[in-house]
């Protein structure tokens, strides 16, 4: 989808440049920690598992670049599941199992010391993990009556994360939201990353998702071709709440990676507008 080019995206070539010195600093996390709900640079994978009603045991398989260290983590309504990381060469690593240099497990908080508790935080560390496609298996203790739901969260200890540009907030009806995505390498963006986007209906789920297209050519909402920053433009024409989930693959210098990011807004109608002439007045603030 393609609008009439604003000025955001310069804009946001500026941020983008700008963050590059942020994310360079290892201060990318302190400006998403202040509340730029869409702007975010850390290297993470998220994900919302659900085990269906019947069901018991569900299979996740990620990709993990080079990194020193990647920590996976979940919350559940259960305090009793089971868990697994498989390592590309079949390797097994069983949440609880005792704590090594390469794997720890935790859960918080402890039932037995507070039964009272409504969930449960799960954690899972890996040190230097082998690069490759790893899977985390989660199994549920009994048989489901209702869908489980499972926040998932990765995160690798290295310098290649997705930058996301626009969103966020209450935007009018009818106006035209222009966003825009990159992957930081250190200090640099990451050229030909693979990017796919969805636009999904929060409130009403009878609205299916949406493909966005981000798009590097130059054109329409882009504001340079080739500059490894891809830009959309969306245009809801309901009003809601909205989520727009992005999907990056590619390879940097930790070689090949998965990352995802994510911004929220939500559609109301215009309200109010301001008519008339306008006059410029000044008010003293004292005696002269």
């Amino acid at each position: 989808m393609h609008c009439c080019k604003p000025a955001i995206p310069a804009l946001a070539k500026t941020v983008f440049y700008c963050l590059s010195l942020f994310v360079g600093l290892g201060l990318g996390p302190c400006l998403f920690g202040q509340g730029t709900s869409s702007l975010n640079a850390l290297p993470n994978l998220v994900r919302t598992l659900q085990i269906p009603p019947q069901g018991q045991t569900l299979s996740f398989p990620f990709w993990v670049d080079q990194t020193t260290s990647c920590n996976v983590t979940l919350s559940s309504v259960l305090k009793n599941l089971g868990m697994t990381l498989t390592d590309p060469t079949g390797n097994i690593y069983v949440f609880g199992q005792p704590g090594s240099d390469a794997f720890q497990s935790s859960l918080y908080p402890d039932p037995v010391a507070v039964p009272a508790a409504p969930g449960a935080y799960y954690g899972m560390y890996l040190g230097n993990p082998l690069v490759g496609q790893w899977t985390l298996t989660i199994t549920a203790p009994t048989i489901q009556t209702a869908v489980l739901t499972l926040p998932v969260r990765i995160a690798f200890n290295n310098q290649v994360g997705a930058v996301l540009f626009g969103g966020g907030g209450t935007k009018p009806l009818g106006q035209a939201i222009a966003l825009a995505v990159a992957v930081m390498d250190g200090a640099t963006t990451v050229a030909n990353p693979q990017v796919t986007a969805t636009l999904y209906r929060l409130d009403d789920s009878t609205i299916a998702p949406v493909p966005v297209s981000f798009m590097d050519d130059g054109q329409g909402i882009d504001f340079k071709a080739g500059d490894n920053i891809y830009s959309a433009c969306l245009a809801p024409t309901q009003q809601g709440d909205y989520l727009l989930q992005v999907e990056i693959t590619g390879d940097a210098s930790t070689g090949h990676f998965q990352r995802n990011i994510a911004t929220g807004f939500k559609i109301a109608p215009l309200t109010a507008t301001a008519t008339g002439a306008y006059q410029e007045r000044v008010i003293l603030a004292g005696p002269i």
